[in-house]
């Protein structure tokens, strides 16, 4: 086979003469019918220009179809510098698909502007089985002008089982203008294709591999630093660009038909040797290593400025793809100001020819630099579709704060894997972000999403919606913790994780951060068992944040905790927001196996609320060990709160820890209410007793709280009486605080070993034991209530007992075995709350076992003989006219062998002047003192 060299003796001694001026050698080739161009005598003609080197135009222009052959073993090599044009309806064809000869063309620049082959109007470009077109230039293909009046299906360029070696670029370098379609099939194959910009795609245009191979690895960019160590080994940036700034493009890239796109392989010996590309049978995430080696891929998308911009890659139909980095959308500033449109990422497959691609490194999937966005960044796994990057995977990367990002799993046996963490970012960084992200399994069956870890952040006023579902759907995290983090600026940012296939476990750690604004949700729905290592917190420490963060078991799901957890924030303070977990919907359960250590260390909170919720009916929340709820507290606003409402929730608790004896401020709560009377609330506990302090700490107005607001049963695990003691710690001098047991309401069901009420010695502070209305029953063992040092209502402290009767009446406190020490704390009874008219109705306030209760009674608190009260007893009346009440210790009518302390009320109906009120000034008078004494301490 002859090889042919187009040059000539004419351009030779022009070369060789040639001025500081440049000189254009131009060749018109014009013709009408198909035909050869004789590559041996074309003759150049010289025009001098102004330029500062010579450039060498070949223009072939055909004013009709025509064909431009090289073929039968035609080898052309284009001078250095040439140019070829394609005008009008060239069709240039290289190689002849039934010869068994190769036919060639190539051509070397280096100039960094001059390129290859440029077509215009309906020209087109075959290159058959036997054909090799060889580009060696930094702008190898352009199409200028295409023809508006072309078919959506013309091929503009078609490797018909062909080779093409070297830079190839595609698109058009005028807005909106024609169809730009690029074929390779039938075996044919794309090499060396290296350049950084290789597929700058723009206008409208269509890449199509169909069962055909583009290797991008190139072993003459292999390079070296100075210590002659390798720093290229061959692998170049790889970047397919739709388009540049301010234009409207429609691009599609389509790899199909078990196509290959070799860019990533183990490269042997270091040098130049053979590549062994990744052959995608096994596990990138964990047999990645440091010999193999790849080319980045960037998939980027112009400055879109129409709502139909988009660009589509696609992995179809048992074709692969290999990388290191992968960028889903733009990468750079410049590029990055998404208005409009949309870029689609989307693997489909079939069975037996699954839809593949492996990344050694990480995948940035980013949105749009900007908030108010329409822009859209779309990743789709649409059935029989494996992706595997060995690092992470992040969306959202590059701090966006506009548009929305899109992560669907749809179809049948999906697989997505990510060595690295998995990075769910709606712009942390970004007080304006508007971004929104969708993430979703609930259409897709046997698919599987395997990360590292898992990172999310919300931002601003961004919305993030991750729905990981279906009834055969896997989720996993291999090796590193979960995390979800509430927005550092004022917003109403969002971010909801929901999972909701069948079984769900992870030995790693989670945990929520609060911080400035937002709401965040870990939800487990839809009736999944799913075991976690730990659930913790981080809580905000901005002053006036509103964040609030929780984990969420609902839809009949149960989490199972097995490691210790709870907020673990050793430095800093709750200042603000909430952190907890709710319990909702119908038979939905959190078992948490560790110590739940609800307590933020050395530092007290200032704000802020950890909760943990039972709203639903027939939940369950189980603390197999402690459930320390006693941080530390100096803000009026820190709260930790159990709650139950709905009806039928249980809560088994080991050991409960209610309260901090050094704070000065804040709440620590239990608080139970069911809606039905049939389907009551209950608390059990193992350990049986319970701790209510008060505080050591002087002038403190710290609140601790277990109220049974209705419908709810008390009990030790094993069936038995709870001890309480509040205010009990001996010797302990109570300095500050309040502390209420209140059982209100009707149909509770509260039993007691023992109900012991202060130490005889605290100072200050105040322990209540509260019965408001009646319908409860409530008995205990023993009973103590023993006032502080010097306890008055003008100066209480210690154990108060106290009544608040209204229109249901009273609940008798039954005590069974007597009273283990004194009566000589408070006792008040309170008739405010009865609004109806009573004549000498009798209510039992108390109902014990002990021949000797009258002794106790008449002691400290009732004169029987003298018919009035004593210094430690308070009865608050109506101020109703002919109110009237006596106090009496009786055989008990219902208990045979008991005495009830009971009381006579006769009251009428009417409601009475405003004047009048002053007969509740009992009531007031309490809680002045209370108040005067909480003031003293502040202003000692």
């Amino acid at each position: 086979m002859k090889k042919q060299t187009i040059a000539s003796v004419f351009f030779l001694a022009a070369f060789a003469a040639m001025s500081a001026s440049g000189q254009i050698y131009d060749y018109d080739f014009i013709s009408s019918l198909p035909t050869d161009i004789d590559w041996d005598n074309i003759l150049w003609n010289a025009t001098e220009t102004n330029e500062s080197r010579d450039r060498y135009y070949l223009n072939i222009i055909n004013s009709e179809s025509a064909n431009v052959y090289i073929r039968g073993g035609e080898s052309v090599d284009l001078i250095d510098g040439a140019c070829m044009y394609l005008q009008n309806d060239t069709r240039l064809v290289i190689g002849d698909a039934n010869d068994s000869q190769t036919s060639s063309l190539h051509f070397v620049t280096d100039g960094t502007k001059d390129t290859f082959l440029e077509i215009t109007g309906r020209s087109s470009v075959v290159v058959n089985k036997n054909g090799v077109l060889s580009i060696d230039a930094h702008r190898p293909i352009r199409w200028w002008a295409v023809s508006n009046g072309l078919p959506d299906d013309f091929e503009s360029f078609v490797a018909d089982g062909g080779t093409v070696n070297g830079n190839f670029g595609i698109g058009v370098n005028m807005p909106n203008v024609g169809q730009v379609n690029v074929v390779f099939r039938n075996g044919a194959t794309l090499n060396r294709n290296f350049e950084v910009n290789p597929l700058g795609m723009n206008g409208a245009a269509t890449l199509v591999f169909d069962n055909s191979t583009y290797n991008v690895y190139n072993p003459e960019n292999i390079s070296y630093n100075s210590q002659g160590n390798i720093t290229n080994y061959g692998w170049g940036n790889h970047v397919m660009n739709m388009g540049a700034d301010n234009q409207d493009y429609r691009q599609t890239v389509t790899i199909t038909n078990g196509s290959v796109l070799n860019g990533a392989g183990d490269v042997e010996g270091g040098v130049g040797g053979e590549v062994m590309y990744w052959d995608f049978s096994g596990d990138i995430t964990s047999d990645y290593n440091t010999n193999q080696k790849a080319a980045d891929l960037t998939l980027q998308i112009g400055r879109a400025t129409s709502e139909e911009s988009c660009f589509t890659f696609q992995i179809l139909n048992g074709s692969k793809v290999s990388a290191k980095n992968i960028h889903f959308g733009s990468n750079d500033a410049t590029r990055g100001q998404h208005a409009m449109g949309a870029f689609t990422f989307e693997m489909r497959g079939e069975e037996g020819n699954i839809a593949m691609l492996a990344g050694s490194g990480a995948t940035n999937m980013n949105l749009a630099r900007i908030n108010d966005s329409s822009w859209s960044n779309n990743f789709l796994l649409k059935g029989y579709a494996k992706y595997q990057t060995a690092y992470g995977f992040n969306l959202g990367y590059n701090e966006n704060c506009g548009g929305t990002g899109n992560f669907i799993l749809s179809g049948e046996n999906n697989v997505f894997q990510a060595g690295g963490n998995w990075n769910i970012n709606g712009g942390q960084n970004a007080p304006d972000s508007d971004a929104a992200i969708n993430i979703s399994t609930e259409n897709a069956s046997n698919s599987s999403i395997s990360v590292n870890g898992v990172n999310v952040f919300s931002g601003g006023n961004s919305q993030i919606n991750v729905n990981i579902a279906g009834g055969t759907n896997t989720f996993s995290i291999t090796n590193g913790d979960f995390n979800m983090y509430s927005s550092r600026y004022e917003g109403d940012s969002s971010a909801v994780f929901t999972i909701s296939i069948p079984e769900f476990e992870s030995t790693k750690n989670f945990r929520l951060t609060n911080r400035m604004s937002g709401g965040q949700r870990l939800v487990f729905a839809n009736g999944v068992n799913a075991e976690i290592n730990s659930a913790n917190f981080t809580g905000s420490n901005i002053s006036g944040g509103s964040a609030n963060s929780y984990y969420v078991i609902e839809g009949g799901s149960t989490l199972t905790v097995v490691g210790d957890s709870g907020y673990n924030s050793q430095d800093n303070v709750l200042a603000s927001g909430e952190v907890g977990f709710l319990i909702r919907g119908e038979g939905s359960s959190l078992i948490h196996k560790g110590q739940m250590n609800i307590a933020p260390g050395n530092h007290g909170n200032v704000g802020g609320v950890y909760a943990i919720r039972l709203h639903g009916a027939n939940g369950v929340f189980e603390a197999q060990k402690n459930l320390h709820m006693s941080g530390l507290f100096e803000g009026a606003d820190a709260m930790y709160l159990l709650e139950m409402l709905g009806s039928g929730n249980t809560a088994n608790i080991h050991t409960l820890n209610l309260g901090n004896n050094n704070s000065t401020a804040g709440a620590y709560r239990v608080y139970s209410k069911s809606d039905s009377a049939e389907n009551k609330n209950a608390i059990y506990l193992t350990s049986t007793e319970v701790h209510l302090q008060a505080s050591v700490v002087e002038g403190s107005t710290a609140r601790r709280e277990f109220i049974m607001a209705g419908n709810t049963i008390l009990r030790t695990s094993a069936g038995g009486g709870a001890t309480i003691k509040i205010l009990e710690f001996a010797g302990v001098d109570y300095l500050g605080g309040e502390t209420l047991f209140e059982v209100r309401g009707s149909g509770n069901d509260a039993l007691f070993n023992g109900l012991y009420l202060g130490n005889g010695v605290g100072t200050a502070g105040t322990g209540t034991f509260r019965i408001a209305g009646g319908g409860s029953k409530i008995a205990c063992s023993y009973l103590r209530v023993m006032g502080g040092a010097s306890t008055s209502f003008e100066n209480p402290s210690g154990g108060i007992l106290e009544y608040r009767l209204d229109d249901t009446g009273i609940s008798a406190l039954q005590v069974d075995g007597g009273f283990n020490g004194y009566l000589n704390g408070l006792l008040v009874v309170d008739f405010t709350g009865m609004q109806g008219g009573y004549e000498n109705e009798r209510f039992v306030l108390m109902s014990a076992n002990a021949n000797n209760l009258e002794d106790y009674i008449s002691g400290y608190w009732y004169d029987f003989l003298g018919e009035s009260a004593l210094d430690n007893m308070r009865i608050i009346t109506r101020g109703v006219e002919d109110e009237s009440y006596s106090f009496a210790v009786e055989d008990s009518a219902a208990n045979a062998g008991y005495k009830d302390f009971v009381v006579y009320y006769t009251g009428s109906a009417v409601i009475p002047e405003p004047a009048s009120c002053a007969a509740a000034a009992g009531l007031i008078a309490l809680a002045l003192a209370i108040y005067k004494k909480r003031r003293l301490g502040r202003d000692s």
